[in-house]
């Protein structure tokens, strides 16, 4: 490297490169030259916590929206479904996927126009199972993201209590291909997400297990 001699042991103090000086020696004003701190990890202290020399990358799931502008805005759905359930039983059924894979979920869909969440969530409980219910109780909201033709979507899903009135499960075929009841305790193993599961977890403790 120019300018750069490979060190010898000569016992020679090491020099300034911008005075000439002794790295050790005092200013020109005969006060002691400071030498920066270092905390934890190299940061040089500065009065507020430690940075990491590694520059931490922004997830894209839940990060806020900052400058840069890398990510682009997120779209939002919204969807509700329900819990209908049956001595001990939920309804669950096995959507079609794009990937071919089998999975259980809850019933659950998006409203039509003009629709209030508990109507959809009772309609689509109704088109994909052929089971009639009748909703209870509200038991919350489950949020997540996921992309779609490189879009990031934040999705909300609402979903109600509900009980059996009539009818017995039946797949619609088009976008569900097996409507079935599964054991409550089973339901909280065997369905594919966990906002399913906590909202059957919320099921059992409203309707002591079930029954």
């Amino acid at each position: 490297m120019a300018g750069r001699r490979r060190g010898r042991r000569s016992g020679r103090a090491a020099k300034d490169p911008a005075s000439g000086r002794p790295a050790d020696a005092p200013a020109a004003d005969g006060s002691a030259k400071q030498q920066p701190q270092q905390g934890t990890g190299g940061a040089q202290a500065s009065g507020g916590p430690a940075r990491s020399g590694r520059r931490r990358r922004r997830g894209g799931r839940g990060g806020r929206g900052g400058g840069g502008g890398s990510l682009p805005p997120a779209e939002k759905e919204f969807s509700c479904g329900g819990v209908v359930v049956r001595d001990g039983s939920c309804l669950v059924i096995n959507p079609v996927r794009p990937d071919g894979r089998t999975i259980a979920t809850l019933p659950k869909g998006h409203p039509e126009e003009g629709e209030d969440p508990p109507t959809a969530a009772l309609r689509e409980i109704w088109e994909e199972t052929s089971v009639s219910a009748s909703i209870t109780a509200r038991l919350g909201e489950v949020v997540y993201w996921y992309q779609r033709e490189g879009k990031r979507i934040r999705k909300t899903v609402r979903m109600y209590l509900c009980a059996h009135v009539e009818g017995e499960p039946i797949a619609d075929g088009f976008e569900v291909t097996r409507a079935y009841w599964m054991p409550l305790e089973q339901a909280l193993d065997e369905l594919a997400f966990p906002g399913d599961r906590e909202m059957v977890a919320q099921a059992m403790a409203r309707t002591s297990g079930g029954r």
